[in-house]
């Protein structure tokens, strides 16, 4: 990310003072911020650190909670399978039709090749959590 912020920068500043911007900035930091929701994805559900809602939960007792993140971790585990599958299908269509991006020609299944293994590195970490939260929940 931090790529693509000095990117940026450098596109709107030489678009400002030269005219002449990065050819391609809208492409590769489409691009690169896809790759990287996917690949944080894992990252903030195995540190708990997903966005959360507790309005409702928040009088609820900590087991009842538990209960309620281990249901939510196995069906975020199915959703990454299915998006997973999803897009893995997509690979495969971009990979053999060897679709590029417009301007830099940059092939398009280079973000569905990080997308794939981020889901199943989340839906692993889902299943994970989901079992550990259960465990808890027994003691």
């Amino acid at each position: 990310m931090l790529f693509v912020v000095v990117m940026t920068v450098i596109s709107v500043v030489g678009r400002f003072l030269f005219n002449l911007p990065v050819r391609g900035d809208y492409e590769i930091t489409e691009l690169a911020c896809g790759v990287a929701a996917f690949l944080f994805f894992p990252y903030t559900q195995f540190t708990g650190q997903n966005l959360v809602a507790d309005f409702f939960s928040s009088g609820l007792t900590d087991r009842f909670r538990a209960r309620l993140e281990a249901i939510h971790a196995l069906i975020y585990a199915v959703v990454a399978v299915f998006l997973g599958w999803r897009l893995f299908e997509g690979l495969l269509d971009k990979f053999y039709s060897q679709e590029r991006s417009m301007l830099v020609g940059i092939p398009i299944w280079w973000g569905f090749a990080v997308a794939v293994p981020a889901c199943a590195v989340l839906a692993v970490v889902c299943f994970w959590g989901s079992a550990r939260l259960r465990d808890w929940v027994r003691n």
